[in-house]
Order: C-alpha cells, then structure tokens, then sequence
C-alpha cells in the first residue's frame, strides 16, 4: 500500500492500516518509478538548472548560506501551519 503515509488518506485496509498511517513519520523508496513531481522536473529545466547554480552559489558563501538557512525555517514553519490546519 504505498499511498498508506500519505497525509489525509483514508486507508482502506481497516484499522490497521489506519493505524499504520497514524504512526508513520517518514518514508523513503528507493528506486521507486515515482515519474518525479511537478517541483523535481523543474530542475531538469534550463531555468531550474540556473536556480541551482545560484542556490550552490550562495550556499558556499557564508551570507548566502545564512539566507538559505533562515529560508528553510521558514517554508518548515509554513508546512507544518499548513498541516495543522489540514489535519
């Protein structure tokens, strides 16, 4: 059941499967055919490709790398808002 962690899904393996999906924190697949995301095929793209030249950029420099820090704490905090209001 490889949708079974995913947030907001209503397994329909009964309850222990419910339970499986209440108590999963985290997944990893590997070499999984996932056909990427919407997001990871942007990076493939030319304009993606140069965000990770700039984002590879500033996270040598010490500045830059503070600007990234504080920009994932940020989308953290939005995430788990977002959670908490959809859960």
């Amino acid at each position: 059941m490889h949708l079974l962690p995913t947030p907001g899904l209503r397994a329909s393996g009964g309850e222990s499967a419910r339970q499986i999906a209440r108590l999963t924190r985290t997944a990893t697949s590997v070499a999984t055919p996932h056909h990427a995301t919407p997001l990871a095929n942007h990076f493939i793209s030319v304009h993606g490709q140069t965000l990770l030249m700039v984002l590879g950029a500033l996270a040598v420099s010490g500045q830059g790398r503070s600007v990234i820090l504080a920009a994932a704490k940020a989308i953290a905090r939005a995430a788990r808002l977002d959670d908490q209001t959809t859960g």
